[in-house]
Order: C-alpha cells, then structure tokens, then sequence
C-alpha cells in the first residue's frame, strides 16, 4: 500500500495547471484589493500633521480673542495707546496747552527784548520820543519788573 500511495504521488507530481487557468488565477489574485496594514507610520504622520494644524489653529483663533479682551480690561500701563480713546483726548488736549505755552513763552522774552531797548533807546535818545507815545506804548509794561500783566491773565485762564 505504502508502494502505491508513493507511485500515486509520482504521477500527481507531474500534473500541471492549464495555461488558461494560470492567466485567470494571476488576473484574479492581483485585481483583488490587498490587505493593508494595520497603522503604518506614514498614516501616523499624517494624522499627527492634521492634529497639530488644528490645534494651533484652534489656540491662534482663542489667543486673538483672549488677548483683545484682556487688553480692554488690563490697567492703563499694558494699552496700547491706540485703543484708549481717552487717553488719546487727553494727549490731544495736552499738546494744545503746550502750544499755548510755548506761545507765551515767547511772547515774555519778546516783551523782555522790548523792555531792554525801550530802555536803552531812552536812555540814549531822549529826545526822539514824546512822553505820551512812551506812555501808550509802555501802559500794560513796567519797565521795572519783568512781569507782563497780559501774560500773568492768559496764564491763569490756562490754568482753570
């Protein structure tokens, strides 16, 4: 039996595949979809790019709104000057005083300038000028003390 199951064997050994049966099983084996793996690392790589797209998107999106909100509520030192209406006003209203000012201050060594040649003309010239033409020049000025009346007035309606 041992003898015959071996012959048997032998001739099945021997016995190949019709050349029209190999085309078909080839065509069949590779058009069928393969199993993929289960986690690849370029999968991996991909869903870890999306992940941390969106993330910092998501933190972008929340840091913007936090932060405008935090700047409207935080103590004057940490705005930006252009935000603050108010404090805009009140530089506006700052540099129209320093103008003004600026403007008297000029107006006093102007006045000064006229005090210290009125004096020296007079002192000097006599006679060129008349006592009244003095007088209406000289009435709101002291030829003695540096003090204008006019610019005391103007700087105390600053000052209110």
């Amino acid at each position: 039996m041992n003898q015959n199951f071996l012959e048997e064997l032998k001739k099945l050994k021997g016995i190949t595949p019709d050349s029209d049966f190999v085309k078909r099983s080839r065509f069949s084996i590779l058009s069928s979809p393969q199993k993929q793996k289960l986690f690849s690392l370029s999968q991996f790589g991909e869903i870890f790019n999306f992940s941390l797209s969106l993330a910092l998107t998501s933190l972008l999106v929340i840091g913007t709104i936090g932060g405008v909100k935090y700047l409207q509520k935080s103590p004057l030192p940490l705005k930006l000057a252009g935000l603050d209406s108010s404090i805009l006003k009140a530089e506006a209203e700052s540099f129209g005083i320093d103008v003004k000012i600026s403007k008297l201050t000029y107006q006093e060594e102007k006045n000064k300038e006229i005090q210290k040649a009125l004096k020296e003309t007079i002192n000097d010239n006599p006679v060129y000028f008349e006592k009244v033409i003095l007088d209406k020049e000289t009435e709101n000025m002291s030829l003695d003390t540096p003090e204008n009346p006019l610019i005391n007035k103007a700087l105390n309606e600053l000052v209110k």
